[in-house]
C-alpha cells in the first residue's frame, strides 16, 4: 500500500470505532430511558445547547462499492479490473443563525483485487503495481443562508445537464470549485458553479479540466441554470455554460405529460444544445446545434421509448471530460455526437415492482447512428501534428459512416433488512462501428454492488 494511504486508513479505522462507540452509547441511553421515563423527560427538558453546533444535524455515511469491469476493443485489446472501494462521507450541520457555516469531508479508499497489467481508469492510473490507494476525494466549506440557499467551495460532485459527475467506476470523479444552489419557490430551483481542476476516475491527484472529444485543456468551466417543475411530470430547464477559451453553450429542455390513451400514459421530451466558439477558440470556431426528441409510453410495468437525435454542425457536440455533460436522449455508451450525425433509439424499461418483485428494474436498448461526416474539419486539420487531426481523421480518412449499440442494464435494490438500500447492478453493451467512424467497436461488461451504511 502507498505510504500516503496509511494516515487515511488510520483515520477511517478511528472513525469507525467512534461510530460504533456512539451506537453503543445510544443503545445504553435508550435502555435507561425505558426504565425511567420520568428521568428521561427531565433530562430532555433541561438539556443545554450543543457545545459543538457543527455536529448538530451532521451525518456520517459509508458507501462500499465492489466493482468489476471488462472491456474488449475491436475484438483485440482487452482490459479488466476488480476493485473494492470505500467512500467515507461526513457532512456537518450548520452553525446557528440566519447565516450558518459548516464543513463536508470525504476520504476515498480503494484496493485492486485483480486486473490486467494496464487497467487504465478501471482501477488506478498511478504506478502499475499500486495495490491500494487513498486520498481526499471530496471536501467543502459551506455557508447556508436561511433555509434554501447553500454556497460551497471545495472538491465536489455535480449533477446537471452541462456537468454531471461520471460515476461509472469504483470511485466518482470530483471537481474543485464553488457551487451555489437555491430553492426559489416550490418546484423552482436555481444553481451556479465554477471549477478549475478535477480528480478524474482512477486518479488520486488533481489535474486540468478538458473537453471530452477534443481533449483540449479548459482553464475554467462555469455554469448557471434553473429548473421549473410547473406541473406533475412536466418540467422546463435552462442552463448556460462556458468552457473558457473553448466554447459558450446553452441548454434548453422541455418535458411534458401528454395524457393517457388506450391505457398508455404518454410523455415527451425535447432537448437542445447551442454551442459557439469562445475566446481563443482552442477547439475551432464552433458553431452548431445538437438536439433530441423522444416519446415515452407506459403501460403497467413496461415503459417504451423512441428517440431521434441530430448534430447540426461541422463540429462534434462536445462537453466537459469526465462528466455526463450530455443530456441528449441517445447518449449512452457512446454519444452519437459526430458532425452531421443522426441517430434513432428504441428503449424498453421493465419495473418489476409492478409484477410483484419490488426493487428490480431492467433497461434494454438499441441505438443506430448514421450520416457522420467530418470532411469539412478534416480539411482544416489535415496535418498529423495538428492537435485536432485525430478528432476528424480515422484510419487515414476523414471521419465518416455509422455505428450501433445494443445494451441491457438490470438493477436490484434490497428493500428490507440490515442491508436495505444496497444495489446490485449488471451492465452489458456491444458497440459496432464502421471503419472510419470516430468510436471503436467495443464490448463492455460491468458488475457493481453498492452497500450503504449510515453511522449517524
Amino acid at each position: 500500500m502507498d505510504k500516503k494511504s496509511l494516515p487515511l486508513l488510520a483515520l477511517l479505522l478511528a472513525t469507525g470505532n467512534l461510530a460504533l462507540a456512539a451506537d453503543d452509547n445510544s443503545n445504553a441511553s435508550a435502555a435507561a430511558a425505558a426504565n425511567d421515563g420520568a428521568s428521561a423527560r427531565i433530562r430532555e427538558e433541561s438539556a443545554p445547547a450543543p457545545a459543538y453546533p457543527l455536529f448538530s444535524g451532521s451525518s456520517l455515511n459509508f458507501l462500499l462499492r465492489s466493482f468489476a469491469s471488462k472491456q474488449t476493443v475491436n475484438g483485440a485489446f482487452t482490459r479488466h479490473a476488480w476493485t473494492e472501494n470505500l467512500q467515507v462521507n461526513f457532512e456537518s450541520g450548520y452553525t446557528p443563525g440566519t447565516l450558518g457555516f459548516g464543513v463536508d469531508i470525504s476520504p476515498f479508499l480503494a484496493a485492486r483485487i485483480n486486473s490486467t497489467e494496464k487497467p487504465g481508469n478501471l482501477a488506478h492510473t498511478g504506478a502499475p503495481d499500486d495495490r491500494a490507494w487513498a486520498y481526499l476525494g471530496k471536501y467543502a466549506l459551506k455557508a447556508k443562508l436561511g433555509e434554501s440557499t447553500v454556497l460551497k467551495y471545495g472538491l465536489q460532485q455535480t449533477s446537471n445537464p452541462v456537468m454531471e459527475s461520471k460515476d461509472n467506476r469504483g470511485l466518482p470523479p470530483t471537481y474543485r470549485g464553488w457551487t451555489l444552489a437555491s430553492t426559489l419557490a416550490p418546484g423552482v430551483t436555481a444553481e451556479a458553479g465554477s471549477f478549475d481542476q478535477m480528480l478524474g476516475r482512477g486518479r488520486s491527484t488533481l489535474g486540468p479540466l478538458s473537453s471530452n472529444f477534443g481533449g483540449v485543456p479548459v482553464e475554467r468551466l462555469s455554469y448557471a441554470g434553473a429548473s421549473w417543475d410547473y406541473r406533475d411530470g412536466a418540467n422546463a430547464t435552462l442552463y448556460l455554460s462556458q468552457a473558457r477559451e473553448v466554447w459558450n453553450q446553452a441548454y434548453l429542455s422541455w418535458t411534458e405529460q401528454l395524457g393517457e390513451a388506450a391505457s398508455v400514459k404518454w410523455s415527451s421530451n425535447a432537448s437542445v444544445y447551442i454551442t459557439r466558439g469562445q475566446g481563443r477558440r482552442l477547439q475551432g470556431d464552433i458553431d452548431g446545434q445538437a438536439y433530441s426528441l423522444s416519446l415515452k409510453g407506459t403501460r403497467g410495468a413496461f415503459t417504451g421509448m423512441v428517440a431521434f437525435q441530430q448534430i447540426a454542425s461541422d463540429y462534434f457536440h462536445d462537453f466537459p471530460g469526465e462528466t455526463w455533460g450530455n443530456a441528449l436522449s441517445n447518449a449512452l455508451l457512446v454519444d452519437y455526437g459526430a458532425p452531421h450525425e443522426r441517430s434513432v433509439q428504441l428503449r424498453g424499461v421493465i419495473d418489476a415492482a409492478k409484477l410483484g418483485v419490488p426493487g428490480l428494474r431492467v433497461m434494454f436498448w438499441n441505438i443506430s447512428g448514421w450520416g457522420a461526416n467530418g470532411g469539412t474539419n478534416a480539411a482544416r486539420h489535415s496535418q498529423p501534428n495538428d492537435p485536432l487531426y485525430e478528432l476528424y481523421w480515422k484510419n487515414g480518412r476523414p471521419l465518416q459512416g455509422g455505428h450501433r449499440e445494443f445494451g441491457i442494464y438490470p438493477t436490484y435494490v434490497l428493500q428490507e433488512g440490515k442491508l436495505k438500500g444496497s444495489k446490485l447492478s449488471f451492465y452489458a453493451v456491444a458497440h459496432r462501428a464502421a471503419t472510419y467512424y470516430y468510436d471503436s467497436g467495443i464490448r463492455e461488461y460491468k458488475l457493481a454492488l453498492d452497500i450503504p451504511w449510515k453511522a449517524f
